[in-house]
């Protein structure tokens, strides 16, 4: 994956973005995890998909971000690409003032 920008793991991003007065991570936590469900549902990859639902279910921003880069470490190829496009976007999500 080629990105302009350095898209680093989910669980520090959201340590380094929560507090932050412009910042939304649970806004974009829900649109790049349905999309990590559907990808991971296209693929047969059950046990994933219980990660990060068990994940959702603690409520927890850090515990699904967590959850989504455990999830990333055990893929590969053209899932983990498709999976690290969704960091970046919801990495660069800006809300409008």
């Amino acid at each position: 994956m080629s990105c302009p920008i350095k898209v680093i793991p989910m669980a520090q991003w959201c340590r380094e973005n929560i507090s932050k007065p412009k910042s939304c991570v649970p806004c974009v936590l829900g649109p790049v995890s349905s999309f990590y469900l559907g990808t991971l549902d296209e693929h047969q990859l059950d046990g994933l998909k219980d990660t990060l639902n068990q994940a959702y279910e603690t409520r927890d921003l850090l515990t699904i971000c967590e959850a989504l880069d455990s999830i990333k470490s055990q893929v590969t190829g053209d899932i983990k690409n498709r999976l690290l496009e969704w960091d970046c976007l919801g990495q660069t999500y800006v809300p409008e003032s």
